[in-house]
């Protein structure tokens, strides 16, 4: 019987509402890399629901405990950063509470990781949150060292393909200001345009998922390069 998860093991926490994430990482996983997710009941991208599924990450965590997991990941940006700059490391505590003895990250620490690995310190954010969570990613990325001269709601983002959200791009490029874009929030399945934006505006494009993904490989070991998804996978 063949043994999978021989590369490595990767538990992974995301809430309820959509399947973005868990898709994306079975999608560009490794071979012999596996995914094993877990959902956390989630009301929805306000502080309060951010809280409130914050508030229950070291029960949902329980389920990891004692297997053989490598790493766990907290797959949700504003989930992660939602109670300020050290607030994924706070996630990341209860998390192990719950799992025990298991390396964990969170898409918000590796947004830091991954931008302080590209050198990309000045990014134009996109995010589909109500104005008061978009305003918590600019302040827990500048708290971390990236500036953030322009952050814009994407209207119906949740509701849109990635097509549409591409062209929405297109439309604002001119007001880009920085040496990357990046679009935040792991419900977002956007991955098939990283590279066509990259080639279209010039500059690295990063996503949550891409980097939830990038981050959660590397930490476990798992240094393979991976096309189709942008700068990020391919030279780091």
């Amino acid at each position: 019987m063949a043994y999978t998860g021989w590369r490595a093991k990767i538990g992974v926490l995301a809430p309820t509402t959509g399947a973005a994430v868990e898709n994306d990482f079975h999608r560009y996983a490794p071979d012999g890399v596996d995914i094993i997710t877990t959902r956390i009941p989630f009301d929805g991208p306000t502080p309060k629901g951010l809280r409130d599924q914050a508030d229950r990450l070291e029960q949902v965590s329980e389920v990891f405990r004692g297997r053989e997991i490598d790493l766990i990941v907290f797959a949700c940006t504003s989930g992660s950063l939602i109670g300020g700059p050290d607030f994924d490391k706070e996630c990341a505590l209860r998390i192990q509470k719950g799992a025990g003895d298991i390396p964990v990250v969170t898409t918000a620490g590796l947004l830091v990781d991954a931008f302080r690995t590209a050198g990309a310190s000045k990014l134009t954010v996109f995010t589909p949150y109500p104005a008061d969570t978009t305003e918590a990613v600019k302040i827990f990325l500048e708290a971390n060292g990236v500036s953030v001269p322009h952050i814009e709601i994407i209207p119906g983002a949740f509701e849109q393909t990635a097509h549409h959200i591409f062209r929405y791009l297109r439309k604002r490029s001119g007001l880009f200001d920085g040496d990357a874009v990046f679009l935040s929030c792991t419900g977002l399945d956007v991955l098939e345009i990283i590279e066509p934006a990259e080639t279209d505006f010039g500059l690295p494009v990063f996503t949550s998922n891409q980097i939830t993904l990038w981050g959660s490989l590397r930490k476990a070991g798992v240094k393979e390069k991976i096309s189709g998804i942008g700068s990020l996978l391919l030279r780091h």
